[in-house]
């Protein structure tokens, strides 16, 4: 389109209504995009498909990953994963938030259980904080059947870019102790800052 006369011409009358207004297409037309905030930045929608105002510096969360486990999960003395998330392609300095949980549902001896988030494949390397590979919490059981719940969280920084798989695994330290964990979960979320 060759246009000649002043873009005001081709703009439907009364579209931008306040100084500062975009103009943006929609569906089917034209449309007013109202200014932002003071502050704010203007932004893609994850969809691709729409623009959005944001609040600078603030954090987001994105990409939400979760899983749980099918069944019943017997701990012995090696480190066993008792559930995994794929998180596909990290990039370098991303930031992501872990929680998860296991339910201790019975233990036979006495003995510490070990559960720990910590990366099980994949080639990106990872930090929680003070630069530990694996963020990990410990107990002290006694014996007996008992239902007790283990929360661990923290959050992650990526050093290197790559591939990522997270797990929740558990050991069992209390000599021949067996110690059955159910109803697993782990949620992954990005922390990004804009």
């Amino acid at each position: 389109m060759d246009i000649t006369a002043p873009v005001t011409d081709y703009i439907p009358g009364g579209i931008l209504t306040i100084r500062g207004d975009l103009l943006k297409r929609g569906v089917v037309n034209a449309e007013r995009f109202p200014r932002g905030d003071p502050k704010q930045v203007l932004r893609v929608v994850s969809s691709g498909l729409d623009l959005e105002y944001v609040n600078a510096g603030d954090h987001m969360f994105e990409n939400q990953w979760s899983g749980a486990n099918a069944g019943i999960v017997t701990l012995l003395s090696t480190t066993t994963i008792i559930l995994s998330i794929n998180l596909g392609t990290l990039l370098e300095n991303e930031v992501i938030y872990f929680q998860g949980h296991v339910n201790v549902l019975n233990v036979d001896a006495p003995g510490y259980i070990m559960i720990e988030i910590a990366r099980s494949a994949g080639v990106a390397n990872v930090y929680f904080f003070n630069d530990d590979t694996s963020l990990e919490v410990r107990t002290l059981f006694s014996t007996g059947g008992i239902i007790e719940k283990m929360i661990i969280s923290g959050i992650m920084r990526v050093v290197s870019g790559g591939t990522c798989t997270m797990s929740i695994r558990g050991t069992s330290s209390g000599g021949d102790s067996t110690i059955q964990i159910g109803d697993a979960q782990l949620w992954s979320t990005f922390l990004r800052k804009l």
